[in-house]
This record gives structure tokens, sequence and C-alpha cells, in this order.
């Protein structure tokens, strides 16, 4: 009975120790030291790089966290990472603040003002999904506005690039290219010496309810369009011509291509016959 009585103390002693352990605040101070003997489960504190390490059975890992502020911590729902220096995912030495590599490396060096950072050494993309019904894409933004520039891909699943918060250029679904409103495509732009409207075509750009067409040149004098046709052209509709139609093979009066011919009698100015599209005034 003794022994019981002795056993059931011993209980009730272990029990409230284990009570005080978990009911009060308690702390583990560990020595600073290096590395020393590597035994699976080993931990130790370095004060040169203010962190805490652990052998996992073949390597010291590093918990982070330190005085300095190095490392991650969490505040909140938050876990953030103040770190001068940069975050790789897949790979040792990171180079820009995010660095993620799949597989082996692209052998592309990133700029210094590259934050963001993914390569591969195959084929390489970024994902942006969404539910069905609704819009995925990529925002660029400006202190002035939220949304200054986008490339989005619609709910209706259309491409859809725009500038300066406004829609500019569509690719549809269905292949076609849509540019908005008043808008117009230039040939050559940048090229040097261009007159500024050469080259473009756009709807409503410089006559209402018009497609213009202005040819390539370098002044409002000489700028030309080419047509290759040699299956035939055909236009419907009436045609206003500002300007003659010339032959460029041909110079001289025969350089000039008859929009009107015919015969004319000497004698009294009677057409007898031609294209039919001109009258005689004596």
């Amino acid at each position: 009975m003794k022994i019981i009585y002795k056993t059931l103390i011993i209980s009730l002693l272990s029990i409230l120790f284990l009570i005080s352990t978990f009911t009060f605040a308690q702390s583990i101070t560990l020595t600073p030291t290096s590395a020393g003997t590597n035994t699976e489960g080993k931990m130790y504190y370095s004060t040169t790089t203010h962190t805490f390490h652990y052998w996992n059975g073949s390597a010291f890992i590093s918990l982070g966290g330190s005085s300095a502020g190095a490392g991650w911590s969490a505040t909140g729902n938050d876990i953030t990472n103040t770190n001068t220096g940069n975050v790789g995912v897949g790979l040792a030495s990171p180079l820009s603040k995010l660095h993620v590599r799949s597989g082996g490396t692209s052998g592309f060096t990133p700029g210094p003002t590259t934050s963001l950072f993914s390569e591969g050494n195959t084929h390489n993309y970024i994902g942006v999904a969404a539910p069905n019904g609704f819009d995925t894409g990529i925002l660029f933004a400006k202190p002035a506005a939220f949304s200054l520039g986008s490339i989005v891909y619609s709910a209706s699943n259309d491409m859809e690039f725009s500038t300066s918060s406004t829609q500019r250029l569509v690719l549809k679904s269905n292949g076609l290219v849509g540019i908005y409103g008043n808008n117009a495509l230039e040939f050559g732009y940048g090229i040097v010496g261009k007159e500024a409207s050469a080259g473009k075509i756009g709807y409503g750009v410089f006559t209402a309810n018009t497609l213009d067409i202005v040819g390539a040149g370098n002044s409002y004098s000489n700028r030309k369009v080419k047509v290759w046709a040699e299956g035939g052209s055909e236009l419907t509709g009436s045609l206003a011509i500002n300007g003659e139609i010339t032959n460029p093979t041909k110079t001289g009066a025969a350089n000039m291509l008859p929009i009107a011919y015919g015969v004319i009698d000497g004698h009294n100015g009677t057409i007898l016959n031609g294209s039919g599209n001109f009258t005689l005034t004596k």
C-alpha cells in the first residue's frame, strides 16, 4: 500500500510540474556556438548571422529571424522579408528581388532594375487564370492612375490592349483585329524624315466617315501608294480623281492615260464613236 501511495504522489507531482511548465511562460537559452558535431536534430545560434540553425541529417538549415531584421517574420496574417538582398526559388544565388528558376538556367542575366525574374532551361510560362466569365490580365500603373496600360484577356476570349486608360486595339476570338475609334495604323513609324501623316490608315482620321489611306513619303508633295494586282482590280462605286492619271513607262504627252476617247466629225462636230463619257462644245 505504501508503494502505491508513493507512486501516486510521484504521479501528482509530475502532473503539477507539467501544468506549471505549460501554464507559465518558459524560455530556453542556447549558448552561442559553432556547428560542432553534426547530430540530427541539433540546433545552435550563430552570432555571425544572428540566426538559428538546425541539422537535418545532411546539412545545417537556417531557421531565419534575427534581431537585425534578417529573414522572414510574421505580422498578423502577413509574412514579410526585409532583407536588402534577393529571394530565390529553385536556386541558391538569386539575381533579382524574386528569382524563380524551373529546371536549369536560361543563360540570361536580368538587368539591375528587374524585380521579378522567372527562367528555365526549356519552355517557360507565367500563368494568370480566373474562372469562366472573368477577365485575366496584366495592369501597368503610375501614381496618376491605377491602370494606365493593360493587356487583358476578356471574359469573351478577346485580347485587349490599352494605353492611358483607353482601349486601343483588340484581337477578337475569331481572329479579327480591331482598332478602336479614330486611331490610325501607321506604317514606317519611327523612320527619320518621314512626313508626319505618311503611312497612316485609319477610319475618320482625316476625313469624316472615310477610310483614309496616306501614302509613304518625306513631304506632303511626294507621298506615294503602289498597288500590285496582276490579276486585276475592281472598284465598286464612283471614283473621284484629284490630279492626273499617267503611264510611268512613257514620257511627254504619251505619258497621259486617256480617261475618255472618241472620233469626232470635223465638219459639224458630231461624236461618231468613242467612250461615250464626254461632250463637245463648239
